[in-house]
């Protein structure tokens, strides 16, 4: 837990407790025993059977695990855009091969599942509003104040939504 900052790998929504979350095999167990108690292949998830982890290991049965987003190796950012409404979306200009992957990361993952879709959403709301307040700063004021925002929360739930939306106002 304190290794991922109490944050699901997945979805970034915040891990309470050890009972809110499982030891998540990123190759699953069955199909790869050896890679069973391999460090690399571990990750803790959130609990919620829609979404992350265990729905990948319920729902989704078929799917290749090389075709995803493995967050130890990858950075989400070059294939995934957090919009301020909540949805995880495919970057533009990508490959095919990168756009294959965050394509089978938001399925297998279903990291567009409603309800997960409404807490990103509410998370960045407060910011949203706080754009408003903006008007008139100067660029260099704003960049500031977004710079020592990011700062301050730190690794907040949903911080890549939050960090999506405020580094587009500084365009």
């Amino acid at each position: 837990m304190e290794l991922q900052g109490k944050l699901c790998a997945y979805c970034e929504g915040i891990i309470s407790d050890e009972k809110a979350c499982h030891i998540e095999h990123f190759f699953p167990k069955g199909k790869h025993p050896r890679l069973t108690f391999d460090w690399d292949n571990l990750f803790l998830s959130c609990d919620n059977k829609g979404q992350c982890g265990r729905y990948k290991d319920t729902e989704c049965s078929n799917y290749d695990p090389r075709k995803l987003i493995k967050p130890d190796r990858h950075d989400p950012d070059d294939f995934l855009f957090f919009h301020s409404n909540g949805k995880v979306m495919i970057r533009s200009a990508i490959d095919e091969e990168m756009a294959l992957r965050a394509s089978e990361t938001i399925r297998v993952l279903n990291l567009n599942e409603p309800g997960l879709v409404g807490r990103r959403k509410s998370a960045v709301g407060v910011y949203i509003k706080i754009t408003d307040e903006l008007d008139g700063w100067s660029d260099e004021d704003i960049r500031e104040y977004i710079g020592e925002e990011l700062k301050a929360i730190g690794n907040a739930e949903y911080i890549t939504t939050i960090r999506h939306f405020l580094t587009r106002c500084l365009r």
